[in-house]
């Protein structure tokens, strides 16, 4: 230090003003950097004693098995594949109806006494929310097709009582969880599997609320909900105080509603068939004869039928049809004055 300070005086004597400051500024930054220099290193050293480098690894274990949890999703998907093989056809998003052959084995209904002629309901589904097209149906259809009321519908306890005023039975859809949910979403009144029970319970108030007491309800969609009994005895409780008729839509082989109907001594009944709203020429005339077939098969036939103007303009064909092979279209209640037993004591 003594040697630089000496060379710096030297220096001076020698420089103009100019250059002393600028030695001297230099000379000051330089013994800054030392300084601090020395300062920083002594800090390091410290600190990595106390805190030696952690090594990082760069290889697998042998054992490892780096796609592990990947292939056990793939194989969760699969199982959720093969658990939804029965999904109703809802879960496409083209059409919120379903086509449904028979999958319950047995019916929820025992007719008493079998009459020589079949009987056919048919649900003509999705009305009240088109005020004009609703209008036109209780203008046109035959008195003796049951109509099914959206549970959105506006002024829906005055839509049911006008068109019972005009001589129709009528119904009201009841939403519930299809497998696909949310895709489809049968809207915010859906009862949904592991909701709470309370939830469940006032989404039911809700339309039983608006609709006159014993007016039935046929579920819409369904197929998830209906395979759970834990999540079906609540609501089915509810619509029984209602004094309300059930039907089940038919959507999974797995549904639960036929004993839980039995347990709670609640009267159902089950679609046999549903006309999909994508159906053509050819596949609504072959649905007719399928109807026509079960009906004199089994005495009895219930279908779904959606409420769109290439079915309903159908309808008086097709009730001629009937006619032709001696089946006859009835209601619901029509069903109980052709002395069909809908007592759930005798659902087998």
């Amino acid at each position: 230090m003594k040697r630089l300070f000496s060379f710096y005086l030297t220096i001076c004597k020698k420089t103009n003003r100019t250059f002393r400051f600028i030695f001297l500024f230099g000379i000051t930054l330089s013994l800054i950097l030392v300084v601090g220099s020395k300062h920083f290193w002594k800090e390091r050293s410290v600190n990595t004693e106390i805190h030696p480098q952690k090594q990082v690894l760069t290889t697998l274990p042998k054992d490892t098995e780096p796609f592990q949890d990947e292939k056990k999703e793939e194989e969760e998907d699969d199982d959720d594949e093969e658990e939804s093989a029965d999904e109703d056809l809802a879960s496409d998003a083209k059409s919120p109806w379903t086509l449904l052959e028979s999958a319950l084995p047995s019916r929820y209904y025992e007719p008493s006494v079998k009459k020589n002629r079949p009987f056919i309901v048919i649900f003509l589904t999705g009305l009240g929310l088109n005020k004009t097209w609703t209008e036109h149906i209780l203008a046109t259809v035959d008195k003796n097709v049951t109509l099914v009321f959206s549970p959105y519908s506006p002024n829906l306890t005055e839509q049911i009582q006008r068109s019972a005023t005009l001589g129709y039975q009528a119904f009201v859809n009841f939403p519930m969880e299809p497998n696909a949910y949310p895709n489809p979403d049968p809207g915010p009144y859906t009862v949904l599997v592991g909701a709470k029970e309370e939830d469940n319970v006032q989404k039911t108030k809700l339309i039983l609320e608006k609709i006159p007491r014993g007016t039935g309800l046929i579920g819409d969609h369904g197929s998830k909900f209906t395979a759970s009994k834990v999540d079906l005895e609540p609501v089915l409780k509810e619509i029984k105080n209602h004094g309300s008729l059930f039907v089940d839509p038919n959507t999974t082989i797995r549904s639960q509603i036929k004993s839980t109907c039995k347990a709670l001594d609640i009267s159902c009944l089950q679609v046999d068939l549903t006309l999909p709203i994508t159906a053509n020429l050819s596949e609504k005339d072959d649905f007719i004869k399928k109807v026509i077939q079960n009906a004199k098969e089994n005495g009895m036939v219930i279908v779904n039928v959606p409420a769109i103007p290439a079915f309903t303009n159908a309808l008086p064909e097709w009730i001629e049809t009937f006619g032709k092979h001696d089946v006859k279209l009835v209601t619901v209640a029509g069903l109980q004055t052709q002395e069909f037993s809908l007592d759930a004591s005798r659902n087998n």
